[in-house]
């Protein structure tokens, strides 16, 4: 029997590794297919998608006038949406018709967590004093996953100066809090974290892969905590209390310089306890560790609180009000996420804030 070239070797290796590795993604796909799907690995629009915003020199970014897609959040939603030519959620009424109120926030007001713009809070008022009032009820939707307080500012006072709507609903926080940007391990780890992004989201198309990630996600967040503890040695917020405070001030200002009657909201969480802070927070070098999380939730109400009461801005206060309700009334899976709330937790949005605009609106 004559022996093999290494020419045919390596060609019959190549071959078997070949159909190996397609019987293995073979296999994977028929085990995935009865598995629950997980949508927000599936690849499709997230908030790290470049798709999904512009680049904007007033406010470092906004999201992509007439954009339109799917927005897939971390407890799975599969959120279609669509935005306009000022970048905001509104109908194309809004180019005519005087606007009654503007909804100006974060992921929270844009509606990740949702599987149907309608459950948002702002569209379920909007429905709500349609049927009190009798009459079309003009809602513009200025949420933007990641804005902090200070883009929301300089949002108001440049891209949306020429809107005037008669209230202003403001619902921002949570990115104030998260790791500063400016700090050097904070970006070192950012630029390893979308290194590694573009990695997967090259990857994720296999199902070999999402099973494997799927299999060893314990070992992995593990890995990555204890890889990261290293670098939140000096950790600080993105926005001090201070300027979070003299942020929400001057919208409140610019809001009744221009007619309108602003609305400040406090910000409920789902976590109680430290154990109870959902791992990617940790992860992803957004906060030191779980109790940071409950400490940056009350300092910021409580400097909502505080500018309200020094400024008379009306406050809706959704913190309090959450105090003793259970966690699963207001959210969907607190466990991954305790920030965003439930197309439930909406409608308990809506409904604290419906008397507020009724008295404003009539």
């Amino acid at each position: 029997m004559s022996k093999l070239s290494f020419g045919r070797r390596l060609f019959f290796a190549f071959v078997s590794t070949m159909l190996v590795l397609l019987g293995a993604e073979i296999v994977s796909r028929v085990v995935e297919f009865a598995l629950p799907r997980l949508p927000h690995l599936s690849g499709e629009y997230s908030s790290n998608d470049p798709k999904f915003f512009l680049d904007d020199p007033n406010v470092g970014y906004r999201l992509r006038p007439g954009g339109k897609g799917i927005y897939c959040s971390r407890t799975g939603e599969r959120l279609p949406y669509a935005i306009d030519s000022r970048g905001l959620r509104s109908p194309a009424l809004l180019t005519t018709a005087p606007l009654d109120l503007l909804c100006l926030g974060d992921s929270c007001t844009f509606g990740e967590g949702l599987a149907c713009m309608d459950d948002s809070y702002p569209d379920r008022v909007r429905c709500a004093l349609e049927k009190e009032l009798g009459r079309k009820v003009v809602v513009a939707v200025g949420g933007v996953p990641g804005y902090t307080s200070r883009n929301v500012r300089q949002w108001l006072e440049g891209g949306l100066s020429s809107l005037r709507p008669r209230v202003v609903v403001v619902w921002v926080g949570w990115n104030d809090g998260w790791w500063h940007w400016e700090d050097p391990a904070r970006r070192a780890a950012t630029v390893r974290q979308l290194k590694l992004e573009r990695i997967e989201s090259r990857l994720v198309h296999f199902a070999a892969f999402r099973l494997f990630r799927r299999a060893f996600a314990p070992l992995l967040q593990r890995y990555r905590i204890a890889r990261r503890s290293s670098h939140m040695r000096e950790w600080r917020p993105l926005i001090s209390t201070e300027r979070f405070s003299e942020n929400l001030a001057a919208v409140a200002r610019l809001a009744r310089k221009r007619g309108a009657h602003p609305i400040l909201m406090t910000l409920p969480c789902a976590a109680r306890s430290a154990e109870e802070v959902p791992y990617w927070m940790v992860r992803d070098t957004i906060i030191p560790d779980g109790q940071t999380l409950l400490e940056l939730n009350r300092d910021y109400n409580a400097a909502i609180r505080e500018v309200c009461r020094k400024d008379k801005i009306e406050l809706v206060d959704l913190a309090q009000r959450a105090k003793g309700k259970p966690q699963k009334e207001l959210f969907t899976d607190p466990s991954i996420d305790a920030v965003h709330p439930s197309a439930a937790g909406h409608e308990w949005v809506s409904a604290a804030l419906l008397p507020s605009l009724r008295s404003v609106l009539r």
